[in-house]
């Protein structure tokens, strides 16, 4: 392990002994094999951060024969359109995309609110969310958030904004 030389050095003509410093040698092989046991039982005994995912579901593939029938089982009532816009803006509106967007927010008095007084209505409402390009991701949470607390029994579908969008809600900010 560690070792102290305490040779001593004489010339042989003269009287005084000269005596040689004492050199310690420390073995650091010890020392290596514990650092790397500290680092393997850290390595082994650490939990990594573990990756938080949206579930996104795919709907089913539907035969071309249901698929008919659910057109007409879906009213314009039914769903309810938002349409998560950039700088933390939220509008939405119900029926064809020809009506006026409504502004709302993202607190318990704006989407959590409209979205529990439109299941009551509806029953079974259908979420259809609509992006601009450079809305927030945290948002879209938000809304899908907002969905799961109120328990709506409908689907929720996602798509890009498009041209009848934008106009809409540009309409909508004068």
């Amino acid at each position: 392990m560690a070792e102290i030389d305490t040779s001593s050095s004489q010339s042989k003509g003269s009287k005084k002994t000269k005596t040689k410093k004492a050199s310690t040698k420390v073995d650091m092989t010890p020392m290596v094999d514990l650092a790397f046991l500290l680092i393997t039982f850290f390595m082994l005994t650490t939990t990594f951060n573990k990756s938080k995912a949206l579930d996104l579901t795919k709907p089913p593939l539907i035969d071309k024969k249901d698929l008919e029938n659910a057109r007409d089982e879906v009213k314009d009532d039914n769903t309810i359109t938002l349409y998560v816009w950039d700088k933390d803006q939220l509008y939405w509106n119900v029926k064809s995309a020809n009506t006026a967007a409504t502004p709302t927010d993202y607190t318990d008095f704006g989407i959590k609110k409209l979205l529990t007084e439109r299941n009551k209505q509806v029953g079974h409402l259908i979420l259809l969310i609509k992006m601009h390009p450079d809305a927030k991701y945290s948002n879209l949470i938000d809304v899908l958030d907002e969905y799961y607390a109120t328990d709506v029994k409908g689907p929720y579908f996602l798509s890009d904004a498009g041209e009848k969008e934008f106009e809409m809600v540009k309409n909508a900010q004068k």
